[in-house]
């Protein structure tokens, strides 16, 4: 796992495996994945296009904010990856993180959450 946007390829299938037993999991294991996802795809993101975390107090989870002053883009992450655990495949994280990249090559503003 190297940060690249391709490594969110791999973190996908971790995820498709963690899927199997994540039902069986406690709270504080389905929140320590979530949580643990979610701030390395907020890495990847910030690796590759820049950005500034804030705390959207809204969700009460951090958000990464790219493209300031002339765009904001946002990502939040932890609620893309509950899915993918509970939904599967249908809740891919490579196409999910490449919508926020399509909206940062178009400087667009957007929260893709």
């Amino acid at each position: 796992m190297d940060f690249s946007t391709e490594s969110l390829k791999v973190l996908d299938q971790l995820l498709d495996d963690a899927r199997g037993f994540y039902a069986e999991m406690s709270g504080e294991q389905q929140r320590k994945i979530i949580e643990g996802a979610g701030a390395y795809i907020f890495e990847v993101a910030r690796k590759n296009v820049g950005g500034t975390y804030y705390w959207y107090q809204k969700l009460d989870q951090p958000v990464l904010v790219t493209g300031q002053p002339k765009f904001e883009a946002a990502i939040l992450t932890f609620k893309q990856v509950r899915q993918r655990l509970e939904n599967g495949k249908d809740d891919s994280i490579p196409v999910y993180f490449e919508s926020y990249l399509e909206g940062v090559r178009q400087h667009r503003s957007a929260i893709v959450i």
